[in-house]
């Protein structure tokens, strides 16, 4: 499993990487007790309008750009026809069908675009895995 997540947050000043990084070895942490495992997180600070310094700015990792996806895909190799992505957001599933992602979830939303991306909605994680 890998994590892809925007975090304007640090961008805009709200918490820094730090932060971010004790949240993710704990989130980590989580999914081992649970007999999962994490093995790599991306993420993007940067927000091109509301970024603050070194944060703001364009950044072809930020969602809905598929940056962070295929720079996994390519480390990992992982195929993406092949796999499936889980998100909460519509930008999370603009990325995953900009990047080729085979199964797109759309998590506890009812976003109309959804069906446009051919994204199958679910209420929680368990529902994705039963679609599998």
């Amino acid at each position: 499993m890998i994590v892809v997540t925007n975090q304007a947050g640090i961008g805009r000043g709200y918490y820094t990487e730090t932060d971010f990084h004790r949240l993710m070895k704990w989130v980590g942490e989580q999914f081992v007790i649970q007999g999962g495992s994490v093995d790599a997180v991306y993420f993007c600070p940067y927000h091109a309008e509301q970024g603050i310094g070194q944060y703001k700015q364009q950044s072809p990792f930020r969602k809905p750009a598929p940056g962070m996806i295929l720079e996994a895909a390519e480390k990992f190799s992982i195929d993406l026809a092949n796999s499936m992505l889980i998100g909460d957001n519509i930008s999370d599933i603009q990325a995953g069908s900009a990047a080729g992602v085979g199964k797109l979830f759309l998590l506890g939303s009812d976003h109309e675009e959804a069906a446009s991306y051919r994204a199958i909605k679910i209420k929680n994680l368990a529902a994705a895995m039963a679609q599998l």
